[in-house]
């Protein structure tokens, strides 16, 4: 399945709130994208910086190069660099996604750690044309179950977590 092939990490180590390390643990080119940056191509077993304002507030998402224009629900990674964080499956979801926070107190990581996609009905499916399912559209009752810590409705205010800190790990695959 493709979130198996996924092996992606985002190595969110921001100096000064500055510095993204973006790593590919996968096989396959990933087309990152940061909010307000040009996406990137990041080669496997690649890390590429990308420098982001100190104020960041944005999303980071991925997807396998190879599936650029495809119409796949992206899982997505809602972050401001201090006090906000959450993984958001509101759009559907593509791939795991976690975001562990490395330092401050009180913190606690936020995800969506399990392959929706083997488990999406038929309906809500997002398939190529050799028929492999590439994403699910939102499907609250299922994404609440299986991903309780990720922001799944408009109204999901808890699963939005606070921390002061400026130095995130985001693994996504």
């Amino acid at each position: 399945m493709l979130n198996q092939l996924i092996q992606f990490t985002l190595l969110g180590l921001l100096v000064g709130g500055e510095l993204l390390q973006i790593k590919n643990n996968s096989k396959d080119d990933l087309l990152v994208s940061v909010t307000g940056l040009k996406d990137l191509v990041v080669r496997p077993g690649k890390i590429v910086p990308v420098t982001v304002p100190e104020e960041f507030t944005g999303t980071i998402t991925g997807i396998p190069k190879r599936l650029k224009k495809a119409k796949v629900p992206r899982t997505t990674i809602e972050l401001t660099l201090s006090p906000m964080a959450m993984v958001s499956v509101l759009d559907g979801f593509n791939i795991k996604a976690k975001i562990t926070p490395l330092q401050g107190r009180r913190c606690k990581p936020a995800a969506c750690s399990v392959d929706i996609n083997s488990l999406c009905s038929p309906r809500n499916q997002v398939k190529n044309n050799r028929g492999a399912v590439l994403g699910c559209h939102n499907s609250p009752f299922l994404f609440k179950v299986v991903c309780p810590n990720a922001v799944v409705t408009t109204a999901d205010v808890r699963n939005v977590f606070t921390c002061t800190t400026d130095s995130y790990l985001i693994t996504l695959g």
